[in-house]
């Protein structure tokens, strides 16, 4: 059996055998299975394989106070129109009270600055992360997760290339002894 052959029967097997996923479209799964490779990434090389909403908080602490939020802003836009209702954050945060007050906080708000917003953006990564893992978003279903998977992946990608940091004259981010 061929690679692309191997994949295949292995997403037939899991539409047929894992009904949380059987009616989710093609491109909602790919999505899932992306943001869960960067997000492996990300805590591996961040939070120490942890997974952990203190391993997250930690790591924050040892954010820079000025931060460059126009990369992330597309993101940060999505999420509030998203979580604005109350129903889409309470799906999202579940039983994560924490979560949920930093993101009800005027830490999140535009006013805040963008060190908080970027540690609100890293919550709702991370509230993402935890609901594929452990299987809260099936409760609502993966099927309309795309757009959140899609924004999720790409957080992960920025949270990756730290953009966060300051870039020297040639768009590259400045190395920390560099700053």
């Amino acid at each position: 059996m061929n690679k692309k052959n191997e994949l295949n029967e292995l997403n037939d097997w899991i539409a047929t055998h894992c009904e949380e996923f059987a009616d989710v479209p093609d491109q909602t799964r790919g999505a899932a299975y992306l943001y869960m490779v960067l997000w492996s990434v990300f805590d591996g090389r961040y939070l120490e394989h942890s997974g952990s909403r203190e391993a997250l908080m930690l790591y924050a602490e040892t954010l820079p106070e000025q931060i460059e939020i126009t990369p992330f802003e597309p993101h940060l836009d999505y999420f509030r129109k998203r979580l604005a209702g109350g129903h889409h954050l309470r799906d999202l945060v579940g039983e994560d009270y924490n979560s949920r007050d930093y993101l009800r906080s005027p830490c999140f708000s535009a006013l805040a600055d963008h060190r908080e917003q970027l540690i609100g953006l890293m919550l709702i990564s991370y509230r993402l992360r935890c609901n594929l893992v452990h299987g809260d978003k099936y409760r609502v279903g993966l099927r309309d997760q795309y757009d959140n998977l899609v924004h999720g992946c790409q957080l992960a990608k920025l949270f990756l290339e730290e953009a966060w940091r300051p870039k020297n004259t040639d768009g590259r981010a400045l190395t920390w002894d560099q700053e």
